[in-house]
């Protein structure tokens, strides 16, 4: 059974300005964005995605599914809510909906790990602005299917082929997914193999290429063929991308 966690991209606004308390907003010409956009024009379509896409990468790698709700098999949308203060920190987190089991807790621990906002913005003023936000806890299968959409990059790989001398060089660089548009995908697991004739050795980690995968690829020889496969969430389901090299000398 595959333990997913999944945040619903929406935030849930009222259609309606007034303001909650006599500071903060709910609606602003300008609402928070999260963190990682900067580069990106304000007010474009562009940034609120890329606003939203962050946010849900930074949800499904940090929130934990509680104990107690994998144990009763408890399933569900926890809604929270938060003020984004005019330095664009989280305060006031709370939970409007709960489904039990601790995972209202562990929504709010997720709010409690925000990186800094960028503040909304009223009247030519940073403003503080109240948010609500849908947060999914789900149990279901893994289901994986390979995908030919994705392109894995491994430092300077190019090609097919591989020698001994850049798979070395490579180790301490990040694997990559991007989409068929450039844009790059959440990365779940990566797995490192290894096989020449009838002898194959593998490793897999959650945590980046950890000293396990890179003991795979200094083990690599030539006559061999390296393989990176890349496990990435794509709309609440697990696809998988894979690259393959013939190692050379």
């Amino acid at each position: 059974m595959k333990i997913t966690q999944t945040i619903l991209g929406i935030f849930l606004f009222s259609h309606t300005l007034f303001a909650q308390n006599e500071h903060v907003l709910t609606q602003t010409e300008q609402m928070p964005y999260f963190t990682g956009c900067q580069d990106i024009a304000n007010n474009s379509t562009e940034k609120r995605t890329c606003s939203n896409t962050k946010l849900i990468q930074f949800v499904s790698r940090n929130l934990e599914y509680p104990t107690e709700a994998l144990n009763a098999a408890i399933e569900g949308t926890v809604y929270v809510s938060f003020v984004v203060d005019d330095a664009g920190k989280i305060v006031q987190p709370s939970v409007l909906m709960d489904i039990g089991g601790g995972c209202g807790e562990a929504a709010l621990a997720v709010l409690d790990k925000m990186p800094m906002w960028e503040a909304g913005i009223h009247e030519g003023k940073k403003v503080q602005v109240k948010l609500n936000l849908p947060i999914q806890f789900s149990l279901k299968k893994e289901e994986k299917t390979v995908s030919n959409n994705y392109n894995i990059t491994w430092g300077h790989l190019k090609g097919t082929t591989i020698s001994q001398k850049e798979l070395h060089a490579n180790i301490n660089d990040g694997v990559n997914v991007r989409d068929a548009r450039g844009e790059y995908a959440l990365v779940k697991e990566i797995t490192f193999i290894f096989e020449k004739k009838n002898r194959t050795i593998q490793a897999k980690s959650r945590e980046g290429v950890s000293s396990n995968l890179k003991k795979i690829a200094q083990k690599s020889k030539a006559g061999g063929v390296f393989t990176i496969i890349a496990n990435i969430q794509e709309k609440g389901q697990f696809v998988t991308a894979k690259r393959s090299f013939e190692v050379v000398e």
